[in-house]
């Protein structure tokens, strides 16, 4: 099944987002891996035929800031 093209662009942009905000030490850590797992949260129950790859994604994130 292929991904809506509005999620994607949508999860693209989070990460984005967050990894500015990281890089420019506008929130610590904790702060912005909770409100990625919220916004993760919001995007299944809004795309519940896409919740494997949402939650894909931000594992993928997550993984590539070490934790």
């Amino acid at each position: 099944m292929s991904v809506d093209p509005d999620l994607a662009r949508l999860v693209a942009r989070t990460l984005e987002n967050t990894d500015k905000l990281l890089e420019d030490e506008k929130t610590s850590w904790d702060v912005a891996e909770k409100g990625v797992e919220k916004v993760t949260a919001d995007l299944a129950t809004r795309y519940p035929q896409h919740r494997d790859w949402i939650e894909k994604q931000f594992a993928a994130w997550r993984r590539k800031h070490g934790h």
